[in-house]
């Protein structure tokens, strides 16, 4: 997971003439899987846009399997989306 947001959140993406859609200061504080759910800290969730978030959960969906993801900051929950919604 930590790659897939790294590579979401550099300032360049592999071609070198696209820009990232995530503002460099966006960092995953923290995760974990547990229970078929994957858990994100971002210290600033409000700053993904939707579009872009979008792209956070196919990501992980593609990659792990999970039933959901639930994104959290300051340890709240701030959104949880479904594999099943997708």
């Amino acid at each position: 997971i930590e790659i897939i947001v790294e590579n979401l959140t550099s300032i360049y993406s592999y071609n070198n003439s696209l820009i990232a859609p995530f503002d460099s200061s966006l960092k995953l504080v923290n995760y974990l899987l547990e229970d078929n759910k994957m858990f994100l800290e971002f210290n600033c969730f409000c700053c993904i846009e939707k579009d872009y978030l979008d792209l956070i959960v196919y990501s992980v969906f593609d990659n792990y399997e999970v039933d959901s993801i639930i994104f959290l900051e300051n340890n709240q929950k701030i959104l949880e989306k479904f594999r099943k919604d997708t």
